[in-house]
């Protein structure tokens, strides 16, 4: 999240004035300071819970890293980001199962809840896009609610997202179930 704020600088300003780092109580070396003990902390710890755990939370890194950062950036691509959402709550709940149940394989992790994880967290991930509309269309962020914002009023994106998020709860028990 710090390294996020950091990248998003631009759209914060827009969107939530309020962080500590748009309104100058922080400065973008306290977050980057920050980010590198708290992620040099969470790889020590979870060498000591086990093996695979450390992979996972290593994983998790990476894959928020890559969201927010250049080059690859991947918070800018309609979709893809709400999917690294979702990826990155899946990476959550397997490094719960490494707690939880050392001893077994990711083979015995149900492929249902992978996939109700990683749909729901996908879709409700474009929630979070919503309060960040106005900073990412100003910032040429192309994220669905600026998309569907180009062709609908405000209030009709909120309506269709709802719409879509309610069909993804839904849909999801009527496939896997």
């Amino acid at each position: 999240a710090l390294v996020n704020d950091i990248m998003d600088q631009k759209i914060d300003k827009i969107s939530n004035p309020q962080r500590s780092l748009i309104t100058g109580r922080l400065i973008p070396a306290d977050y980057w300071r920050g980010a590198v003990i708290m992620t040099v902390i969470s790889l020590g710890a979870a060498r000591y819970v086990n093996y695979t755990f450390l992979i996972l939370i290593l994983a998790y890194i990476i894959v928020t890293f890559f969201y927010s950062c250049p080059p690859l950036r991947l918070r800018q691509i309609v979709g893809i980001s709400n999917f690294i959402i979702g990826l990155a709550a899946l990476i959550c709940f397997l490094a719960g199962f490494a707690i939880f149940a050392p001893q077994q394989s990711f083979l015995d992790f149900p492929l249902t809840l992978i996939f109700i994880t990683v749909i729901l967290v996908t879709a409700v991930s474009i929630v979070k896009d919503l309060k960040d509309i106005e900073g990412d269309a100003a910032n040429q962020i192309q994220t669905i609610p600026s998309l569907l914002k180009r062709r609908f009023p405000v209030a009709t994106v909120y309506r269709l997202i709802g719409i879509l998020i309610a069909a993804s709860f839904l849909v999801v028990p009527l496939v896997f179930y």
